[in-house]
């Protein structure tokens, strides 16, 4: 299941920081999945944290990108059009305040990667990018160790946990999100297409 894949940790009672997301990159069946489908997954728990979450709209979210076995083949998956428009949607679509973008267990030659897809994730100065590489310590000053699941060094839960809770999460919103398929945009009526 995509799930695995984004995991948006449900915060305790009183926490009243930026909901966490931690995206773990390469865990998905590059067989089974496409990227677009992974990214659809993660709207669709934005969507249910939009209808649930007070803290989600008011204090926003800290993305965690775990580069962890990212291969060459999962960039070769990534669609630069397909990236540009999520940013897009993420950076002006959305009323969520990005608190900031954290890479982390990336290879010594991230950066250079990094600057080759930097064109396609917007221009939101509000984005604050930072890569730590493997030095946790560094993240945690910027992110909140206690928030985090126990296999990233905190207390919130396990991944399955989380897993499991978002799978739930989405079938107990199935009909509401069926629904959602019905709507869209006509782009032929976007000025930038006029």
């Amino acid at each position: 299941i995509t799930v695995n894949v984004v995991l948006r940790i449900p915060q305790p009672k009183g926490y009243s920081g930026p909901v966490i997301s931690i995206i773990r990159v390469a865990a998905y069946d590059l067989k089974k999945y496409k990227f677009q489908e992974i990214i659809r997954v993660g709207m669709m728990i934005g969507d249910i944290l939009f209808a649930e979450e007070d803290n989600y709209i008011i204090n926003g979210m800290i993305e965690v990108m775990d580069m962890t076995n990212l291969t060459a083949n999962h960039l070769l998956h990534l669609n630069p059009s397909f990236l540009k428009r999520c940013s897009a949607y993420s950076d002006e679509g959305m009323p969520l305040r990005h608190k900031g973008m954290h890479f982390i267990s990336t290879v010594p030659q991230f950066d250079t990667i990094f600057n080759s897809i930097k064109s396609v994730m917007g221009t939101n100065p509000n984005r604050k990018v930072q890569i730590h590489g493997n030095d946790m310590e560094s993240f945690y000053k910027c992110v909140p160790k206690e928030q985090l699941p126990v296999e990233y060094g905190g207390q919130n839960g396990t991944i399955d946990e989380i897993i499991e809770y978002w799978s739930k999460k989405l079938i107990d919103y199935r009909d509401y999100l069926e629904e959602e398929k019905l709507y869209g945009s006509n782009e032929s009526l976007n000025k930038d297409n006029l």
